[in-house]
């Protein structure tokens, strides 16, 4: 079995199999297992290669918790623990812990084509249980030697819920209305809409605003970094 990273299909190959958790006892006790753990020890464990640089080895943190903790929704739009509906996410955090950058969420459907409301929506069940996983990595420090320091669970209640749905209806009254172009990363109170594509030549169908189809790049949902940073300080608190 090749040791390498496919980064096109966005999968490590490694001979390492958890089964997924039947609950979250089985969850806690794997993440307990690899807090403190640099990710050479992970990738050495897992015997996959680390990336040679920190651009090439962008998600790669992400696809090696899934291998410990055994999380199968693999790119479904379900959380990533099927069985107990709960969402994974890395958050690299510098010395400080605060967040470096915006949460990817979810692929956002940019085709005006067809409205999901917000309640059966892929962000939706995404967002509603997440597993933060704590990675510090401040910049300049080399992937190998970063390390997981932390976890927290995070479910947000129904006010939040509400912005958030507050949100997502705002970018779809956009794209409706065929002003996807406008959208950017000013956007929105918790969500922002920004672009999300392996590659810049990665299109995807929207209607301009003369009704007419043409193409834009990709775009996903993120959780702001101010965001994230009030729900690590809650957790720290908590």
């Amino acid at each position: 079995m090749s040791n390498t990273v496919d980064w096109t299909n966005n999968e490590l190959n490694s001979p390492l199999f958890f089964a997924p958790p039947k609950d979250l006892t089985t969850l806690l006790e794997r993440l307990d297992l690899i807090v403190g753990r640099s990710l050479q020890e992970l990738a050495t464990l897992a015997k996959v290669h680390i990336p040679e640089n920190n651009l090439s080895g962008k998600g790669f943190c992400g696809q090696l918790l899934e291998i410990f903790l055994g999380a199968n929704a693999h790119n479904l739009s379900q959380p990533d623990f099927l069985n107990l509906q709960i969402e994974l996410k890395t958050l690299p955090v510098n010395s400080d812990l605060s967040p470096q950058e915006s949460t990817f969420i979810c692929s956002a459907d940019i085709n005006p084509e067809r409205y999901i409301p917000f309640e059966h929506s892929a962000l939706y069940h995404k967002i509603k249980n997440i597993l933060f996983v704590l990675l510090l990595a401040p910049k300049g420090l080399p992937i190998k030697d970063r390390r997981i320091i932390g976890y927290f669970f995070y479910q947000p209640d129904q006010n939040e819920l509400n912005q958030i749905a507050t949100d997502y209806n705002e970018f779809c009254e956009l794209i409706f209305s065929s002003n996807a172009r406008s959208i950017n990363g000013s956007l929105g109170n918790i969500i922002q809409m920004r672009p999300k594509a392996a590659h810049s030549n990665v299109f995807t169908p929207i209607r301009d605003s003369q009704g007419q189809t043409t193409y834009a790049g990709p775009k996903g949902y993120y959780l702001r970094a101010s965001y994230t940073k009030k729900l690590i300080a809650h957790a720290l608190t908590s």
